[in-house]
C-alpha cells in the first residue's frame, strides 16, 4: 500500500493509480475506504491525461468495484445501483449482469 500510496503523491492526476489503491483496498477487505477511493475516480473522471490509461477506470469499472464492496457490506440496494450505473456507463459489461444476477436483481427499475 505504501507503494500505491507514493506513487499517487508523484502522480495525483493518474486516475489508474486511485484505481488499483482501491482494488488493494478491496482486496484488503476495506471496503468504506475502497468506496471512497472510487468515488474519487468516478469524479476524475475519464478524461484525457498525459498517461496511458486503462478504459473505464473513471467510470463503469469503478462503479463495478464500488457495488463489489456494497455487496460485500450487505448493502444490496447500493450494490444494484452501482453495477447499473456501470452497465448505463458500458452496457456490453458482462461482470456487472453477472453480479445483478448473482444478487437476484430482476429489472425493478433503475436506481441512483
Amino acid at each position: 500500500m505504501e507503494g500505491i500510496r507514493l506513487a499517487i503523491s508523484l502522480y495525483p492526476d493518474y486516475v489508474d493509480l486511485h484505481f488499483y489503491e482501491g482494488v488493494i483496498l478491496h482486496g484488503q477487505r476495506r471496503y468504506a475506504e475502497a468506496i471512497e477511493v472510487f468515488k474519487t475516480c468516478l469524479e476524475m473522471g475519464e478524461r484525457c491525461s498525459i498517461h496511458l490509461s486503462k478504459v473505464g477506470v473513471g467510470s463503469y469499472y469503478s462503479e463495478f468495484f464500488t457495488g463489489l464492496c456494497y455487496e460485500e457490506l450487505g448493502a444490496v440496494r447500493l450494490a444494484e445501483a452501482a453495477f447499473l450505473r456501470a452497465l448505463k456507463t458500458y452496457p456490453e459489461f458482462t461482470e456487472a449482469k453477472a453480479r445483478l444476477e448473482h444478487i437476484g436483481y430482476a429489472g425493478r427499475g433503475e436506481r441512483s
